[in-house]
């Protein structure tokens, strides 16, 4: 890989990022509800008014609604709520951010959220940044592995072992 196509790949992870934030705006009510909130009928409430609970909802992380319910929201009746709304289990919110909610579980340690997951669909071989065209620059080492992998690297054994139970690594 040349030297202008890692600047393009750059500027375009770069532009995903700002285009995120300012599409999206960093305290919105949804996210709120997503990383913190307690009642599901508010992430319906959200649903219906328009919030796409598969979009980026900006940030640093870029993270999905879901990424975010997964990562921060101790109650997992709102993974199950966004899942209803039809949150993709095994979608990356955009082309700067390729980490699935399965994977975000694995890194961070999160149980009950993998097997909330899992029960809505998530794939646990899946591996977006083997969706990338060859050559890709992928700037995390996290985006390249399953979740599963990523379980075993961080030393999180009770997502490892509902992961294998679901049938990680079974391709």
């Amino acid at each position: 890989m040349n030297i202008m196509n890692l600047q393009k790949q750059l500027i375009i992870y770069i532009l995903a990022i700002v285009a995120g934030l300012a599409l999206t705006g960093c305290a919105s009510g949804f996210k709120k509800a997503c990383k913190s909130g307690n009642d599901p009928e508010q992430i319906h409430a959200y649903i219906a008014k328009g919030e796409d609970p598969n979009k980026s909802l900006g940030g640093a992380s870029g993270f999905s609604p879901l990424g975010h319910a997964v990562r921060s929201n101790k109650n997992p009746e709102i993974i199950k709520a966004l899942l209803k709304a039809g949150a993709n289990p095994n979608a990356t919110p955009n082309a700067a951010m390729i980490v699935t909610p399965l994977q975000i579980a694995a890194y961070y340690n999160k149980p009950i959220a993998a097997q909330v997951l899992i029960e809505g669909g998530a794939d646990v071989n899946f591996c977006p940044a083997s969706l990338l065209p060859a050559g890709s620059m992928v700037f995390n080492k996290w985006v390249a592995m399953t979740p599963y992998q990523i379980a075993v690297a961080k030393g999180n054994a009770a997502v490892a072992e509902i992961l294998l139970k679901a049938g990680a690594g079974a391709r």
